[in-house]
């Protein structure tokens, strides 16, 4: 993904520089290898215990940051490939950390990482440990290149992969005596004598060869594929990891040339591998600026998208508004000025008489209206109370306004957006209204249920129906439809003439959450 506010011709530009520059780092190291193997002067390894701990606790230090940062990245932005970058820097942070524990004289004899006396068992554990993490990097890698997966659980990749390199390396240390040699008599004595490293150690078996020959292949193939995708995706932090595992993939050669993993002893594979680090550094801070320029824009963006929403939701609020004025208190109006042009104009008193008790009832339906209007609209704006306790509360007061038998069977649902749960309390307000007005029922249910994934809200009357093909949006059904479908959901509508009416209105619930506990 290009940087937020960088046009994609600069982006590609740069790209391109990180692609050559990729290029010109591989001749680099491959003139390097050449001048050390092939070069007296240039020595493959010396005795600096100081420099060694130094190395090897920075090592340890940078790839548990980046294990860490590997994973906070698949926590937080459910990234597969980041699962297996972070299980391979884990097993670099342990490799380093047992080196560093070795460098101190913690159990350096009995890991045998003593140049008094070197043992096989390290060379096998750390080979193993390579090809590990290479295949988890390039499995990092692979991911990065296909399109985005459903999310599987991350924690069994980096149990498993910990695990493996525990178990394994212990194996191995209990059959070295059953073991193929990976260094010779020759490689071992060579060890033991400060001034001879200056060419590759004598004695090394083919199978070692072999051994960092597959980790010098997996660690370049998934050199290449990082370069891939920050190819494709315009990514500078991709390019890095690249360049670092280029640095890797040739600190496995110097390390197949001398395998110098004992305690005080610094290689040319070593220097390569702190360089690794250092751009998996670069890399780690190319990405968090990268991912701090997105939460930016992405802030920027959700702020513009909220003041829309909210311009967009008055609007809405002030048509049902108009809906319900319309519908109600001005038809009532209206007819109360019916009423009194009936009291003009030479009308007899039985005329009088009647247009005034008309009146009085236009004026007594008028002011329920409003009361009606403005206490849904408290209910609506009363954050504190739960869904189940507004509709608890609305019916109680139905109830006492119209005479009618209201019955409730409401489920506490703790996990309903508060959108959802404005909009189904908005359309149970208005199909109670459509009860009053025009069922001309005497029983009234509410219902409120999580179904699966969805809450349910039902309201029923035994009232006198209508036709559920028919045109009602008068009834105000139309509107419940459109609340309902603002959350993700749906309204259903069944009725017939003397048959009643049954409205069920179903919104979705989170993904994850408990089973609602039952309430009344």
């Amino acid at each position: 993904m290009s940087e937020p506010g960088t046009p994609p011709a600069a982006s590609r530009r740069r790209a391109s520089r990180g692609e050559a520059g990729l290029v010109a780092l591989v001749v680099v190291l491959v003139a390097l290898t050449l001048l050390t193997a092939i070069t007296p002067e240039l020595r493959f390894a010396a005795l600096a215990p100081e420099i060694d701990l130094l190395i090897n606790g920075l090592a340890a230090l940078v790839a548990a940051l980046a294990a860490w940062l590997s994973w906070l990245r698949q926590r937080h932005m459910v990234d597969r490939a980041a699962v297996y970058r972070a299980a391979a820097f884990v097993i670099f942070a342990l490799t380093a950390l047992v080196q560093t524990l070795a460098d101190l004289g913690i159990a350096e004899r009995e890991l045998g990482l003593s140049l008094s006396e070197p043992r096989q068992a390290p060379v096998y554990a750390w080979s193993f440990l390579r090809l590990l993490a290479g295949g988890l990097l390039l499995r990092s890698a692979w991911l990065s290149l296909r399109p985005p997966s459903a999310h599987r659980r991350a924690a069994p990749v980096l149990l498993a992969s910990v695990a493996a390199a525990i178990v394994v390396p212990a194996a191995l240390y209990a059959l070295e005596p059953m073991l193929p040699p990976l260094l010779g008599a020759e490689a071992l004595a060579r060890l033991v004598v400060p001034d001879s490293f200056a060419s590759p150690l004598p004695g090394i078996t083919l199978l070692e060869l072999g051994l960092q020959a597959v980790a010098i292949l997996l660690l370049g193939t998934a050199a290449w594929a990082y370069a891939l995708a920050a190819r494709r995706d315009l990514a500078p932090a991709g390019m890095y990891l690249s360049a670092g595992l280029v640095l890797a993939a040739f600190a496995q050669v110097h390390f197949a040339l001398f395998p110098g993993i004992y305690s005080g002893l610094v290689t040319s594979s070593d220097v390569l591998r702190i360089c690794f680090y250092g751009f998996v550094l670069v890399g780690i801070q190319a990405e968090a600026g990268t991912t701090l320029r997105e939460l930016r824009t992405a802030n920027r963006r959700l702020h513009e998208l909220r003041e829309v929403e909210l311009a967009n939701a008055s609007l809405a609020e002030r048509a049902r508004l108009a809906r319900e004025v319309h519908d109600g208190l001005a038809q009532h109006l209206w007819l109360a000025k019916l009423a009194t042009e009936r009291l003009t104009g030479g009308a007899r008193a039985a005329e009088i008489d009647r247009a005034r008790e008309d009146l009085d009832r236009l004026l007594d339906a008028g002011l329920d209206e409003a009361r009606q209007t403005v206490a849904a609209l408290r209910e609506a704006s009363s954050a504190h109370a739960s869904l189940a306790e507004l509709l608890a509360r609305h019916a109680r007061r139905f109830e006492e306004q119209t005479g009618l038998d209201t019955t409730v069977q409401l489920a506490e649902l703790p996990t309903l957006p508060p959108r959802s749960a404005a909009e189904l309390l908005r359309i149970a307000q208005e199909a109670l209204n459509n009860v009053r007005r025009h069922a001309d029922a005497t029983l009234v249910s509410i219902e409120l249920a999580a179904t699966g994934d969805h809450a349910q809200l039902i309201v029923r009357d035994n009232g006198i129906g209508f036709e559920a093909d028919a045109d009602h949006a008068g009834f105000g059904l139309e509107s419940m439809r459109e609340r309902a479908m603002a959350v993700g959901g749906s309204l259903r509508v069944e009725s017939a003439p003397s048959g009643g009416t049954t409205i069920e209105a179903q919104v979705p619930l989170p993904s994850g959450d408990g089973r609602p506990g039952a309430g009344t």
